[in-house]
């Protein structure tokens, strides 16, 4: 032995004995193997790559090309293995038409996910027929009389005349009723008068009043209006009849007093809607429903005329007490949407004009009071279920299951195109595939880049023997 190399040693056993008479052959047969020389060669370790001053990451140096830094990697053990075992399996003259026909594969993959989850997605949120159909419903039942088991709050309002629904909403903007039906709904539910105010549009109004004197002959008023609807305050413009702008989605405090102005100037009144529900916390968030609403300070300087006191079955104690104290209109609202919904409150009002300028002069002068129930009425009118909803829904149900695996929330709607809280994203399943394996993408690449620079005991130290470094 000389150095770093083992020489050949030959080991020759001693002869063997002498065979004894009455062995066997196969004695004999041992006996010339065991006389073969044993020959043990010892070969040293394979070198670590020797790397060159410029790669170490000890001594940084801009002395080098792309073309000596492929030459290192290639010449290592691992890289040479790897080559080797490709070899063996794909010929090398097929080796790139191989890696052209993977790459291939995976686009075309990649682009059927792609499309595969726009057309789902679309359909998700586009193309789902509703779950229940609003064409054939009917209130079967004889038209409710509250005043035959309600008594006004204010007991000596005097005789009650009209009963009035302050808010309700048509198919004009997020109803599922179409005017006409949303007046069988009023009559059914005991209301002589309505206020339809559709989100941002006065059509629904004008349309209903058009329906009730040509088809129910006034037997009940409807009042045309518009919910101004933003990100900061829901208002019923009432009284008017055209549409007023809307915009901007959160709008200033100049803004809003330009909006009351100017229907005021249309000989309108403005009465702010729901104000626990515009303050109540949004879910999946730490902010109102509708960020920065006005207090009712605010809301009285800049000149409204009313609030809601009541919305659906909510009583809002506090404005109730605010309005009182400040001399102000007090209405109610059903906030109908859906047949389905029930009636809880009705303002009354005392007047022989049973029209809507004799509405529209009481509720000026400010001469309402109100009928509440939190039970609701009982007869209720249910839509059917929707065929065409049925018809899709295996893809629904894929559609679903492939948006299942992420969260998106917006918050509240600002019923102009845009949303009232920042957009929060989730993923779900799908992380817990992906995160591991970016994480072991990431470290291997890690290793490749950095195991050049480092010698064999720093790799031992870090750990990366086990992940293709050389030992």
């Amino acid at each position: 032995m000389s150095g770093n190399r083992f020489t050949a040693l030959t080991v020759t056993p001693p002869a063997a004995p002498h065979n004894y008479q009455g062995e066997d052959s196969d004695n004999e047969t041992r006996s010339n193997d065991i006389e073969r020389p044993l020959l043990f060669s010892f070969s040293p370790p394979p070198a670590s790559p020797t790397l060159s001053p410029q790669l170490s990451p000890t001594r940084p140096s801009h002395k080098w090309s792309i073309s000596n830094l492929q030459n290192q990697i290639e010449s290592t053990p691992q890289v040479r293995y790897i080559k080797n075992m490709i070899s063996i399996y794909i010929p090398r003259h097929k080796l790139r038409p191989y890696f052209r026909g993977a790459c291939r594969r995976l686009f075309s993959f990649i682009l059927i996910l792609i499309v595969l989850f726009t057309a789902l997605t679309f359909v998700k949120y586009k193309a789902v027929p509703s779950l229940y159909t609003y064409d054939d419903i009917k209130f079967s039942w004889k038209p409710i009389e509250p005043l035959s088991y309600l008594k006004p709050i204010n007991e000596t309002f005097g005789e009650i005349t009209l009963l009035l629904d302050g808010h309700a909403h048509t198919t004009e903007s997020d109803g599922a009723m179409k005017p006409e039906m949303l007046l069988k709904w009023a009559i059914a539910n005991g209301y002589s008068a309505i206020i339809v105010s559709d989100h941002n549009t006065i059509k629904g109004g004008l349309l209903a009043q058009q329906i009730a004197h040509d088809k129910f002959n006034d037997s009940i008023v409807v009042i045309p209006a518009m919910e101004y609807s933003s990100c900061r305050i829901h208002m019923n413009l009432i009284g008017i009849n055209e549409s007023i702008p809307f915009g901007p989605p959160s709008p200033s405090d100049e803004d809003l007093q330009k909006v009351i102005r100017h229907t005021h100037e249309l000989g309108g009144l403005v009465s702010v809607n729901h104000i626990p529900w515009s303050n109540s916390t949004e879910n999946w968030y730490q902010e109102g429903t509708l960020p920065n609403h006005p207090s009712r300070e605010q809301l009285l300087e800049w000149g409204v005329d009313a609030f809601e006191i009541i919305n659906g079955d909510t009583f809002d104690w506090v404005t109730y007490n605010f309005a009182q104290n400040h001399n102000l209109l007090m209405l109610t609202g059903s906030d109908v949407h859906s047949p389905s919904d029930g009636a809880y409150a009705w303002t009354t009002i005392s007047t022989k004009d049973r029209s809507m300028a004799g509405i529209m002069s009481e509720l000026r002068e400010k001469r309402t009071s109100f009928l509440f129930d939190a039970t609701g009425t009982r007869p209720r009118a249910y839509p059917k279920f929707n065929p065409a909803y049925y018809k899709m829904l295996p893809i629904t149900l894929l559609a679903d299951y492939w948006t299942s695996f992420y969260t998106e929330t917006r918050g509240m709607y600002s019923f102009q195109d845009t949303f009232c809280h920042p957009r929060q994203f989730t993923m779900h399943t799908i992380t817990l595939l992906a995160r591991p394996i970016v994480k072991w993408a990431r470290k291997v690449w890690l290793i490749w880049r950095t195991r050049l620079g480092l010698t064999p005991r720093e790799q031992n130290d870090l750990g990366l023997v086990g992940m293709g470094a050389s030992p």
